[in-house]
């Protein structure tokens, strides 16, 4: 069991001892395929790691379809932002499969982080790594939305 959390790169330091005192810490649960595990504008304050299954990850959108930002898998995590700033969830995550987690609160997250600093660095990485996707992803956004303008500009009868 102390493995589901040493899998996942800012626990991967853990002794036996820290490792078996986080996950018996932590909360357990189930989510079958379909069902929001969080949903954007959600209260905050944990970090999900996930032990089984799969999630995605979407930005819902009134306007249109939601905008699907990626996939995780066993032995990642979300819900790390929150832990942080104290701000509502900025995206949905739902399981495609059936997915099971261990959360942990933000006290418990701040803890361990006092007392594993070097974990700090793994999350930092962790954050930087996912700012970039989403700017690989607003870039794509807007060269599609710069592609379809250049269309409905060829496609307009001249004036």
């Amino acid at each position: 069991m102390n493995d589901e959390l040493r899998s996942v790169p800012i626990f991967a330091g853990l002794g036996d001892q820290p490792a078996a005192a986080l996950t018996a810490a932590a909360e357990r649960r189930t989510f079958r395929p379909e069902e929001a595990i969080v949903r954007r504008g959600d209260a905050g304050g944990r970090l999900f790691v996930i032990v089984r299954g799969q999630v995605s990850v979407t930005l819902p959108s009134s306007e249109g379809p939601e905008l699907r930002l990626g996939t995780l898998k066993a032995g990642e995590v979300f819900g790390e932002m929150s832990v942080f700033d104290d701000e509502p969830r900025s995206a949905t995550v739902t399981a495609i499969e059936p997915t099971e987690t261990l959360s942990l609160n933000t006290t418990q997250v701040l803890a361990f982080l006092g007392e594993h600093p070097e974990a700090a660095i793994a999350i930092i990485r962790l954050l930087v790594r996912r700012l970039r996707d989403t700017n690989t992803l607003a870039e794509s956004v807007r060269a599609d939305a710069s592609a379809a303008e250049a269309r409905r500009a060829r496609s307009s009868p001249s004036g």
